[in-house]
C-alpha cells in the first residue's frame, strides 16, 4: 500500500497514519509532532485534513479560509484519500443554489427572522428575554444545530468571517513555508525563512553526494538536516549569506550545541556535514569560501565502556521474552550480527532456504547464514503469531518481521521492547540496550571462538578491519586467563 511521509508520519492511502512511535493514530484530532525549522512542536490537527494535505500538498491552499474536508460516502470514519473531497464552506448547507442544500433561501430568511423576533420572558433579572435555542430551530427544520448557528452568525454566507482552525491551541508563533500561525489563525506574511536559492544549493549538494559519490539517501538526509539546523540556528537564510559564512560562525554554532548538551560525537557528526558542503562549494563549484572551516578541530570524545550482549546475556534475554517475534528477532540479531535495517529485509523464504542476501550500509550486498537455533525460533513465530496477523489482515507479504498492523516493525517500538526485556532480565545498563549491542556481541563471540578477523569483517559488512576492531570486546575471563598465564611465565623465569 502506498504511503506519503509527512513530518515523519506515514500517511497511507486508506487513511491510516503511523506515528513517530510506530503506532497507528486513532484520535479524530490527534496531537501531531511537526518539525518547524529545527524544533519539534506537538499541535492538534483534524485527522481528515492531515490525510488530505499529505496527498495534495501542491494544490491545497492554506490561505483559502472557506474550505473544509468532506466525506463522499458520508461515513466520517472512512478516511480513505479517495473518500475525501475539498468543499467550500458556503457551498455545503444553505440556499437553493448550493450543491448539498437542505434549506431553501426562503427558509434561511425565515430562520433568521424567527430567531431575531423570538422573545420569551425570563425570570433572570440580567436577561429578561431569552432567544430561541439553535437546537429547537434545528429540530423544527430537521437540520443540524451547527447549520442553524452558521446561518445566525453569518459564518456560512460570509466566507471572510470563517477561519479554518486547523492548528489549534497554539500559544507561540510558528513559521512554515511562509505561513504564520498564531492562536489558530493563519495568514501569509513576509517572514524570514530559508530562501529557495539556498534550498536549491543544499539539494544540489545532496544529489552530488548520492549520484556521484554513491552515498546512501539516509546518510545524506542526516547531512541535510544538520545543515538546515545550522542555517536556522545562526539565522542564515539565503545562498550568499551561506557562502560567506566564516569559521568563527561555525565555532559559535558548536558552542551553542555544547550548551544544549549535545554530546561530543553528535557535535562532530554535525561539523562533518558542514565541512562537506563547503568542500563541495570549493572543489565542485569553484566558490571562494573560508578555508579555515576545514581546519576546525573535532571535539575529543570520551572513551566509555562499551556494552554488548554476551552469550549469557542472550540466553537470559530469550528466557525473559514472551513475544515470539522478539525471540525470533533477537536470535537472528545475535547469531548473524545484522543491523536493524538489514533485519527488516529478511523474508520467510530466506528462513526456509537457510540464508539471505541483504543490502547493507554503502549499498554493499552480502549473504548471511542462519543457525539452527535462529531458524527454529523464526519458524515458531511464522507458524503461530505471524500466521494470525496475516490471516486477520488478509496480507500477501513475505517479509518476516511485521507488526500487528501488518507493517514492518518500527525501530522505536522494537527498541522499547528490547529495553523492557533487558530491564526484566535485570541488566543494569538496560536503558542503553539496542539492536547494535547484539551486533557487538556477535563480533566478540566469533573472535573468541577463533574466527579470523578478515572473515569477521566480511560477515559484518565492514569495509575496513579498523571498524571491525571497534566491535570486538575482551571478556573478563579472557583478560584473567591472559594475566594468570603471564604471571606463571614470570614465576618460571
Amino acid at each position: 500500500m502506498n504511503y506519503v511521509d509527512l513530518f515523519g508520519y506515514k500517511v497511507y492511502e486508506n487513511g491510516s497514519i503511523i506515528g513517530l512511535n510506530g503506532k497507528k493514530l486513532k484520535s479524530k484530532r490527534p496531537q501531531i509532532e511537526v518539525l518547524w525549522g529545527v524544533e519539534r512542536k506537538a499541535v492538534e490537527v483534524r485527522y481528515a485534513r492531515f490525510v488530505y494535505y499529505a496527498f495534495n500538498r501542491d494544490t491545497f491552499d492554506f490561505n483559502d479560509k472557506s474550505v473544509i474536508i468532506q466525506f463522499k460516502d458520508g461515513n466520517k470514519n472512512n478516511y480513505n484519500i479517495n473518500n475525501l473531497k475539498l468543499v467550500r464552506k458556503k457551498d455545503i448547507y444553505q440556499g437553493e443554489n448550493h450543491k448539498l442544500s437542505k434549506l431553501t433561501n426562503k427558509q434561511v430568511e425565515e430562520i433568521k427572522k424567527e430567531y431575531n423576533s423570538y422573545k420569551q420572558v425570563s425570570d433572570d433579572i440580567n436577561y429578561p428575554f431569552k432567544k430561541i435555542s439553535y437546537r429547537k430551530l434545528a429540530e423544527k427544520y430537521n437540520v443540524s444545530h451547527t447549520l442553524i448557528r452558521g446561518i445566525i452568525k453569518g459564518t456560512i454566507r460570509n466566507k471572510e468571517k470563517y477561519i479554518i482552525k486547523w492548528w489549534l491551541n497554539l500559544t507561540k508563533k510558528i513559521v512554515y513555508d511562509n505561513i504564520v500561525i498564531r492562536g489558530g489563525k493563519m495568514s501569509k506574511r513576509k517572514v524570514k525563512t530559508i530562501q529557495k536559492d539556498l534550498m536549491a544549493l543544499i539539494e544540489e549538494f545532496a544529489n552530488y553526494k548520492i549520484k556521484i559519490e554513491g552515498k546512501t539517501e539516509s546518510s545524506i538526509d542526516i547531512y541535510k538536516r544538520n545543515i538546515l539546523e545550522f542555517c536556522n540556528t545562526m539565522k542564515i537564510f539565503d545562498k550568499d549569506a551561506f557562502i560567506n559564512v566564516s569559521a568563527q560562525t561555525i565555532k559559535d554554532w558548536l558552542i551553542k550545541l555544547d550548551e544544549k548538551k549535545n554530546a561530543e560525537t553528535t557535535r562532530n557528526n554535525k561539523l562533518t556535514s558542514i565541512k562537506q558542503i563547503f568542500v563541495y562549494l570549493e572543489d565542485e563549484l569553484d566558490v571562494e569560501v573560508d578555508r579555515k572551516i576545514q581546519k576546525i578541530k573535532y571535539a575529543k570524545a570520551p572513551i566509555k565502556e562499551s556494552r554488548y550482549v554476551s552469550e549469557t546475556d542472550f540466553q537470559d534475554l530469550l528466557q525473559n521474552a514472551t513475544s515470539l517475534e522478539m525471540r525470533a528477532a533477537m536470535s537472528v540479531l545475535f547469531t548473524t550480527g545484522v543491523r536493524f535495517s538489514e533485519l527488516l529485509q529478511i523474508t520467510c523464504s530466506d528462513i526456509e532456504r537457510g540464508y539471505a542476501k541483504i543490502m547493507g550500509k554503502g549499498r554493499k550486498e552480502r549473504t548471511i547464514w542462519f543457525q539452527p537455533t535462529a531458524i527454529k525460533e523464526c519458524k515458531t513465530f511464522i507458524n503461530f503469531d505471524r500466521k494470525k496477523i496475516v490471516e486477520r489482515l488478509g496480507l500477501n507479504t513475505d517479509l518476516l518481521f511485521i507488526s500487528r498492523g501488518g507493517l514492518p516493525i518500527a525501530q522505536p517500538v522494537f527498541l522499547r521492547s528490547l529495553k523492557r526485556i533487558a530491564r526484566k532480565k535485570g541488566l543494569y545498563w538496560y536503558n542503553e540496550m539496542s539492536p547494535h549491542k547484539f551486533r557487538h556481541g556477535y563480533a566478540t563471540a566469533k573472535l573468541n571462538e577463533g574466527y579470523p578477523v578478515h572473515l569477521l569483517r566480511d560477515s559484518l559488512g565492514h569495509a575496513s578491519i579498523n571498524t571491525t576492531n571497534r566491535y570486538v570486546h575482551s571478556t573478563e575471563d579472557a583478560i584473567k586467563d591472559m594475566m594468570i598465564k603471564e604471571q606463571q611465565k614470570n614465576d618460571n623465569l
